[in-house]
């Protein structure tokens, strides 16, 4: 009877810390915040998105700005999967309802990284430098039917350096303290 006790607290050991490994092993999306980025309109852009690089792939995007191109108060939640500039140091995202067959005239917001978003979390800049064509973040109206061209209408980051702050999801936080506690239970059974 001893021998199965030992043997199934260790089974239950060798799961635990194979479930953290795998946890370890293929990092969770990472909510990407932002706070404050102000436009030369005057417009403030804030809000998040989640980023998961291991699938390259952005979701739940909230970014409200308070004044578009048109004066209004906006909401930009639509990924841009046509764009051209898509991956780990490029984002834009369109407005509810835009039809993505036709893009032209449609308001997009484009976001530039300084450095590429990962599953890690952290800061990460963008940077706006008035000599430069690095724009960091601008919204746009579409001038093609794809989005590729800005035409005339359009707002940029005011110059300076924002950041963006990464945080890892809950879940596989949730995961790794379901794991620790299950260690600290079978150790104190084991002490008492």
């Amino acid at each position: 009877m001893f021998q199965f006790k030992r043997l199934a607290r260790f089974a239950a050991l060798l799961m635990t810390t194979s479930m953290l490994a795998a946890t370890s092993a293929r990092a969770a999306p990472v909510v990407w915040t932002l706070s404050s980025l102000t436009l030369d309109n005057g417009g403030v852009l804030s809000g998040s998105f989640v980023y998961d690089a291991a699938a390259g792939i952005y979701s739940n995007v909230n970014l409200s700005l308070t004044k578009d191109l048109n004066n209004s108060a906006v909401t930009f939640t639509v990924v841009d999967t046509t764009a051209y500039y898509l991956d780990n140091r490029d984002l834009t995202v369109l407005l509810p309802g835009a039809n993505v067959n036709s893009l032209i005239g449609t308001e997009a917001l484009y976001l530039g990284f300084d450095t590429a978003l990962t599953d890690v979390g952290g800061i990460v800049t963008e940077t706006h430098v008035a000599e430069t064509d690095d724009y960091g973040a601008v919204v746009y109206a579409c001038q093609e039917a794809n989005c590729s061209s800005n035409g005339t209408a359009y707002s940029y980051q005011v110059p300076g350096t924002v950041s963006y702050y990464g945080v890892p999801e809950p879940a596989s936080m949730a995961l790794f303290g379901l794991a620790i506690t299950g260690l600290a239970r079978a150790r104190r059974r084991r002490i008492g």
